[in-house]
Parts: structure tokens; sequence; C-alpha cells
């Protein structure tokens, strides 16, 4: 089993799950978000070792997403 995080932030919820499910089965622990403010708040919390993020969601984009994480987080979009 791999200790490598990953945040995954899609507003698509089949996408989301798919995305999810693989990286689950390959070993990877995944923590998901359906919106910009959401994976924000999350990436703070678990600080994922990476970031897969929607360019189009609620709230925030995952542009601005990936900015407020390596700013605040380090984490590697």
């Amino acid at each position: 089993m791999s200790n490598t995080s990953i945040l995954i932030a899609d507003d698509d919820q089949v996408v989301l799950t798919m995305i999810s499910t693989v990286l689950q089965d390959a070993g990877y622990n995944v923590t998901e978000a359906t919106n910009g403010p959401d994976a924000v708040e999350l990436g703070f919390e678990v600080k994922p070792d990476l970031a897969v993020l929607d360019i189009c969601m609620p709230g925030m984009d995952g542009i601005e997403v990936a900015r407020e994480l390596r700013e605040q987080a380090g984490v590697y979009t």
C-alpha cells in the first residue's frame, strides 16, 4: 500500500468516482472534493502529495485552487 495522498476535485460526480476508484485500486489514499472551496479546505487539512483539479468548478476554478494550495500548503498540482 502506498502512503501517497491525492486530492481529486471535480464537480462531475461520474468523473470524480472513476478517477478516485482507479487511484484507490492502485493503492493511493484519495480525498475527494466537488467544488473549489472544499478542495482548498481539504488540501489544507490533508496536505496531499498531489492534487488533480478540474478547471471549471463551482465557487473557485481549478487554477485558483492550485494557486492557493501551492502557496499555502506546498501541494504540487
